[in-house]
């Protein structure tokens, strides 16, 4: 991880984020994320790293989440196209359970 690191704070001595943005984006979060995970120890020796790590995670903490529980979607039948409108799906036949509803 080290020679990683290492490449990624010299590409971060003239730059803020990996891309050209003026903030966090998803790239930076996940390869921070990623690189917290598998390096974290070896962070605090590269000073560009050390502080984009910071920043993402100081992006990451600044936004607050609001979420409301999701509401059940309402949603009706599925309705499939079959080239006609006005086609009648064929009924299964009654006394046997059709091929696929067969319980073992």
């Amino acid at each position: 991880a080290k020679p990683l690191l290492q490449q990624l704070d010299g590409h971060l001595a003239t730059r803020s984020f990996l891309v050209p943005s003026p903030s966090c984006t998803i790239a930076d979060i996940d390869v921070a994320s990623a690189l917290l995970t598998v390096a974290s120890d070896d962070i605090p020796v590269f000073p560009n790293v050390h502080r984009w790590v910071m920043e993402c995670v100081a992006a990451l903490a600044a936004r607050s989440i609001n979420t409301k529980p999701l509401e059940p979607m309402k949603q009706k039948p599925a309705v499939f196209f079959v080239g006609t409108e006005d086609f009648t799906p064929p009924k299964q036949p009654q006394g046997k359970q059709a091929a696929g509803n067969q319980q073992q």
